[in-house]
């Protein structure tokens, strides 16, 4: 088998979780969309993330990847401080183990193509990790399937155009860069939070956020070529774990609910919660049905109580910093 996993943005944990699931064989092949760096949860989850890169990824092995703007991004400052004699500068603000790190991942991340091609599931899939088209929607996919000489890496790395034209019907791309749960995609096109999104058979999104949070709607997502088939680091019982475990944290002084905290740190439009069919997102408007008597098919209604846990919320985070950051990062 062959899978795609989105962007992991340093978010080991998750990276080890998904892995688990896949129950990889020797024969199994994974391809990695890019944006190792940045973002990272934690400081340690960071420095395991790069290593895991340093002894996994590779040309030909079983783990193998292209780059993403973030990438780019650590090898060009990483260049400029080198050039500039900058890196006992960094070190004033920084670890030695995160500077050789730095080193090593650099080694790795200046290897990587801009995409990748691999025949499976009845197409020829172009892994990349943004997009293949310029910024007019016109394909950089030829008819035979081949990549445009003039491809640029701003084409591959940057662009966010989703709308494409005249790409081969045999040619599948499977990229990330969008967070899925992004002001890119409308609602009916976004389904389900946290989940891979597919513009058609021949555009698949696969960057679900991971960096955001369980908390704040992200997940890491893997998707295979031979069947479609999608699979996730966490589920909704893990999200629903996390809400309890915040609201365990709440108790004092604010003593909030699990599903009071999902209105709270829900960072997507109220309507789109209407079409997670998800378990979690169906017990949370049971609970607000049973405790409130709110009638959750009067969407305008259900808007207004989720802006008032937002607003009142945020109020809370300014009074006191003892809160818990996860119910506020990547909210606002």
């Amino acid at each position: 088998m062959h899978y795609v996993i989105g962007d992991v943005h340093g978010c080991y944990n998750a990276l080890m979780r998904l892995l688990k699931r896949l129950c990889l064989t020797s024969e199994d092949i994974v391809y990695f969309v890019g944006d190792f760096v940045d973002r990272a949860p934690t400081h340690e989850e960071m420095l395991k993330t790069n290593q895991w890169v340093c002894e996994h990824i590779s040309e030909e092995g079983q783990f193998r990847a292209v780059l993403g703007n973030h990438d780019l991004d650590m090898l060009d400052t990483y260049r400029e401080l080198a050039a500039y004699e900058g890196m006992p500068e960094m070190s004033m603000l920084t670890t030695e183990d995160t500077l050789e790190s730095i080193r090593n991942v650099t080694k790795v991340l200046r290897k990587l193509p801009l995409y990748r091609q691999v025949e499976s599931g009845g197409y020829r899939n172009i892994i990349t990790h943004s997009w293949v088209c310029d910024a007019w929607g016109n394909t950089a996919i030829g008819e035979d399937g081949s990549i445009r000489e003039d491809f640029s890496i701003n084409e591959s790395l940057w662009d966010r155009c989703h709308s494409v034209r005249d790409c081969p019907a045999f040619c599948r791309v499977i990229h990330g860069h969008t967070i899925t749960s992004s002001s890119y995609y409308e609602v009916s096109q976004k389904g389900v939070r946290n989940r891979i999104a597919r513009l058609g058979d021949t555009n698949i999104n696969i960057d679900c956020g991971c960096f955001m949070g369980l908390s704040n709607g992200g997940n890491l997502a893997a998707f295979c070529l031979e069947d479609g088939m999608e699979f996730y680091a966490y589920d909704s019982e893990d999200v629903q774990a996390e809400y309890r475990e915040l609201a365990r944290l709440s108790r004092k002084p604010y003593k909030l609910k699990d599903y009071q905290i999902f209105l709270a740190c829900n960072p997507l439009k109220e309507a789109a919660v209407f079409q997670d069919d998800s378990p979690f997102t169906k017990y949370a408007l049971e609970r607000l049905t049973a405790d409130y008597g709110l009638d959750c098919s009067d969407r305008e209604r259900f808007s207004l109580e989720c802006r008032d846990y937002m607003r009142w919320w945020s109020r809370c985070v300014k009074r006191s910093n003892s809160i818990d950051r996860r119910f506020v990062l990547w909210r606002e």
